[in-house]
């Protein structure tokens, strides 16, 4: 008989198998890790490590929201599982693998799941947003420079969703691309209306937003460091804000390629080669596959023992 747990096994065997794909495919990536002293790889490997577990912390508040509970290694379990679906697979895979998983176990609805997501987009949007406009004010000292005007937009469209009820219909053509862009967009935004309710877990998920802007901001700021290059701090914020809002939007597996092009686009701002741009995201990505092979071989060892005690 098929067993559940044989689903677990076969997706560890998966997971291991297109590891080794992308790994061949990406050779590069370990070149500039390699070339970088170890106390740097640590250390940004310990902040992605943290980030995975306050991540995890997003889980248990929507749950408890709900009257539900979760402990804290489960929910740090799911935000890896989560991570590595970003990371590996499509385009929200993380968060499709993180509904399944607390539909099957804990009943916990498919809508209050993405509803709450969303609600939490909105809140990442906001403070991504706030950090890229006084960076981009800092470094060019005009509102009228391309960033600040990029970030002025998403501030003043995340504040839309804030304060203003978009209607539920206002394009008859429900397969254009318009209409199902429209469609997103109230996804969005009735997510906010559904977490709103609850000052706590807005108070909460700010926290988590700003814990996880900071995380990021400093593994940037060391990435800069270990390869030796000049240490602008509002290019340093604007390269971690645009980073994550390319993951949050990403329309490819970690924002692969997508990440790179933006980049690459506003290198003369930042003031920043393509060379480095490059070096940087290899070090950024190897260390993130570390993190997550490390860590997921970890946790089947876990399991395992888990399932040879309880038997």
């Amino acid at each position: 008989m098929f067993k559940k747990q044989n689903i677990g096994r076969i997706f560890s065997v998966l997971f291991l198998i297109y590891l080794l794909f992308y790994l061949s495919a990406n050779k590069t990536l370990a070149e500039p890790l390699l070339a970088i002293p170890v106390i740097y790889i640590i250390v940004i490997c310990s902040l992605k490590f943290v980030e995975i577990f306050i991540n995890g912390l997003f889980t248990k508040l929507i749950l408890r929201e709900f009257g539900k509970k979760i402990g804290n290694k489960e929910s740090f379990y799911i935000s890896l599982l989560s991570t590595i679906g970003n990371y590996f697979g499509p385009i929200l895979g993380g968060a499709g693998i993180r509904a399944v998983y607390l539909k099957n176990k804990y009943k916990f609805n498919y809508s209050d799941f993405i509803g709450s997501l969303y609600g939490y987009y909105i809140i990442s949007f906001l403070i991504i947003s706030i950090l890229g406009l006084i960076s981009s004010l800092n470094l060019s000292g005009s509102i009228t420079n391309s960033l600040s005007i990029f970030y002025s937009g998403i501030l003043l469209f995340t504040l839309f969703l804030i304060f203003i009820r978009l209607p539920e219909k206002i394009i008859d053509n429900k397969a254009s691309v318009l209409s199902v862009l429209y469609g997103k967009i109230l996804l969005i935004q009735n997510g906010w209306i559904k977490i709103k309710q609850s000052k706590l877990l807005i108070i909460n998920f700010i926290l988590l937003g700003v814990t996880i802007s900071f995380l990021g901001i400093i593994g940037t700021y060391l990435q800069f460091k270990s390869l030796g290059l000049a240490i602008n701090i509002p290019a340093i914020v604007i390269y971690s804000t645009l980073s994550s809002l390319s993951i949050l939007i990403s329309i490819t597996p970690g924002a692969i390629g997508v990440r790179e092009a933006i980049f690459i686009l506003v290198s003369s701002q930042l003031f920043l080669k393509t060379d480095d741009i490059l070096q940087l995201s290899a070090i950024d990505r190897g260390a993130t596959i570390i993190v997550l092979v490390l860590l997921y071989l970890v946790s089947q060892v876990v399991i395992f023992k888990r399932r040879i005690n309880n038997n």
